[in-house]
């Protein structure tokens, strides 16, 4: 299957957020409850998009389900830990830790780029 641009908007400003003790980047995609968007592979384009700049590894990753929605990914990256969070039916996917410094540096890295998958 080639690879196609899924339309991701990885933006080129990094707008962090925090909500308690939580920082967040969220990526919206374009068209919103796209029922087929391929969350799992967009989360693996960005495990190896961070790999040459970080050390990420894998902790736990939910079974795959039909019809996923409200999916976290747990990861860490040297001795800080980061989830990925997607939501289908609103169509975004976010980065969320309580290291903000590990957050703008991995929205950073994935800045201005588009996953192609």
């Amino acid at each position: 299957m080639p690879e196609q641009d899924i339309g991701l908007m990885v933006e080129s400003s990094i707008d962090v957020s925090r909500s308690e003790e939580m920082s967040m980047v969220v990526y919206w995609h374009p068209e919103h409850c796209i029922d087929e968007l391929p969350y799992r592979k967009i989360v693996r384009w960005m495990i190896d998009t961070w790999r040459p700049h970080l050390e990420v590894r894998l902790i736990s990753e939910p079974k795959e389900e039909p019809f996923e929605d409200f999916v976290v990914h747990h990861f860490s990256a040297g001795d800080r830990r980061f989830g990925i969070y997607w939501e289908n039916s609103l169509g975004y996917i976010s980065l969320q830790s309580a290291d903000e410094s590990l957050i703008r540096k991995l929205a950073a890295i994935l800045k201005d780029m588009r996953p192609v998958i």
